[in-house]
Formats: C-alpha cells, structure tokens, sequence
C-alpha cells in the first residue's frame, strides 16, 4: 500500500491565470462543473477512452496520484476529447477498469465545440481535429 501523502504546500505559485466556469456531464450522467470543484484542489487530463496511445497512460497516473495523495480537498477530472464515443456508460465502464474512485475522480463528457474551447482558452493547450486521412484506429477522437 502505498503511503499516504499530504499537498505540498508552494508558496508563491506561478499564476498561468484562472479556468473559465465549465460544466459538462459525469460518468454518473448528471451535470459536473467548476462550481463543483470550487475551494478544492484539482488535477485534470484529456483523455477519450478508445485511445491506444498515451490515454491509457494518462490515466493510470492519475490513479497513481489519486491513490498517493489522499486528501479529501484533492479532485481528480479527466475530460474526454471525443464526447461522440464517450457517453457517461463508456467513461463510467472506463472508469471501473482503472479502479477509480469516483468519490474523488470524476471523467467528464459533453459538447466537442465547449470542450475544446476550454483546452484551448483555459489550459492554453492545442487541440485539433485530424485530418480523415491521417486518422488511424485508436489514434482519433471522433
């Protein structure tokens, strides 16, 4: 078992600026958002579940970090980046063959267009759509 971690605490954090309010939909199907996350530390990634890249990766660190770092006042979300394939039974299924604790990690579904505006404006991150002949299986969002 691995051993209990507390939040480090930084003093004088980097400020990259704030995450616009999102809501988007749980692998519970009911609506999740920044509201939900609001007084809380949280730890996101981007994600679609038939990636047969880093996705699988991506998130068996986050199950690491859950699992480090115990703290009721840590979150963990994970956003999907193909809504179209990821409805909440596949994220919840995906979910449950990571073991995660849904108490504290939520995965999260919703409109591509929002979605991508919110990588993009939010967490200054590149997002696009591939062109149909570069798509490869398990390589694509959808």
């Amino acid at each position: 078992m691995a051993k209990e971690r507390e939040i480090p605490v930084v003093q004088n954090p980097i400020q990259y600026g704030q995450v616009a309010p999102f809501e988007f939909i749980s692998q519970e199907n009911q609506p999740f958002g920044s509201k939900d996350l609001q007084g809380q530390y949280w730890v996101c990634n981007f994600i679609f579940t038939h990636c047969m890249g880093p996705c699988p990766m991506l998130t068996s660190t986050m199950n690491s970090l859950e699992r480090e770092f115990t703290s009721p006042n840590l979150k963990f979300v994970s956003f999907s980046v193909d809504p179209k394939k990821d409805t909440p039974d596949v994220l919840k299924t995906y979910a449950k063959s990571f073991s995660a604790n849904l108490s504290r990690w939520t995965f999260l579904t919703g409109e591509k267009t929002k979605i991508y505006e919110l990588i993009r404006s939010s967490f200054k991150l590149a997002v696009e759509e591939m062109p149909p002949q570069s798509k490869k299986p398990g390589d694509e969002a959808d």
